[in-house]
């Protein structure tokens, strides 16, 4: 086999806390990631000289693309050149927490292992995945999963029912970067989320209060975006909160005609909105 066709999925965050930021400039976190069903497409062939193609207008399609970051680190990994062609398209808004790029570079990790036949194994490849950046370990994996750490400290839960999930991004994007340094001032050990009982009521679909530490900074920046919780709660929702460091909102409902309903109404108001499920 010398060619592949893979999906990079999308991932959303059921509460995340920022504990501080560490000696090395990344910050210790807690947080509960589930993969959902909004993916990315990769085609990867091998070829004499790695290269990329994007059809989403104002992403590189070069070094800056987190894509040849995570080639880079398996070919470090393995002591031997990897190259790919690789065809990317984009269906994961970049700008929005729910971590595209990153689930991109993941895909990347696993699909040059198959197509070389390097044999790692996946704790091997979410190794290399955590010397490239933070979420993409996680997504090497999938799933639903506490990550602590800087997110490469991986504890796999049993994935949880595959409830609809609501996504919406305003206009506005987010760069992760300056989202982190709002807080690099402030005091630290911020411990927000009480994860075991987030983790109890969204098994029994209950009310689940869900909180992330980047809604403070949502809300300072794009203060009539921090409305689209509010809407999403008022369709039925019974969890909802930003995604990573936004821009996107989600919410899960129980019921999909619910979900569905929610779904025709953000759409007319927002550039995006998609229905996704748990996956």
């Amino acid at each position: 086999m010398n060619k592949l066709t893979a999906y990079a999925r999308a991932k959303i965050n059921l509460g995340l806390d920022i504990l501080c930021k560490r000696d090395d400039g990344y910050h210790d976190i807690r947080t509960l990631m589930h993969t959902v069903s909004l993916c990315d497409t990769l085609v990867f062939e091998i070829s004499d000289e790695t290269s990329l193609s994007c059809d989403m207008p104002g992403i590189p399609a070069d070094g800056n693309n987190i894509v040849f970051k995570c080639l880079s680190r398996t070919e470090e990994a393995v002591g031997r050149k990897l190259p790919l062609k690789i065809e990317l398209y984009k269906k994961i808004p970049p700008g929005a927490g729910l971590g595209g790029g990153s689930a991109d570079g993941a895909e990347t990790i696993k699909a040059v292992n198959e197509l070389y036949g390097l044999g790692l194994t996946p704790d091997e490849q979410a190794d290399i995945a955590a010397r490239a950046g933070s979420d993409i370990p996680f997504l090497v994996y999938g799933g639903f999963a506490l990550c602590e750490g800087r997110g490469e400290l991986i504890t796999n839960f049993q994935k949880l029912r595959p409830y609809p999930c609501l996504l919406v991004k305003p206009e506005e994007s987010v760069d992760t970067g300056a989202a982190y340094a709002f807080f690099d001032d402030k005091t630290v050990q911020r411990e927000n989320c009480d994860f075991q009982e987030i983790l109890r009521s969204l098994r029994e679909g209950g009310r689940t209060r869900l909180h992330n530490d980047f809604e403070d900074y949502m809300a300072l920046l794009y203060p009539k975006a921090a409305s689209i919780k509010e809407e999403l709660i008022s369709f039925g929702s019974f969890a909802c909160s930003l995604s990573g460091s936004g821009s996107c909102f989600f919410g899960l409902f129980r019921d999909t005609r619910e979900a569905e309903m929610a779904y025709k109404e953000m759409k007319s108001k927002y550039s995006f909105a998609e229905l996704t499920v748990l996956c």
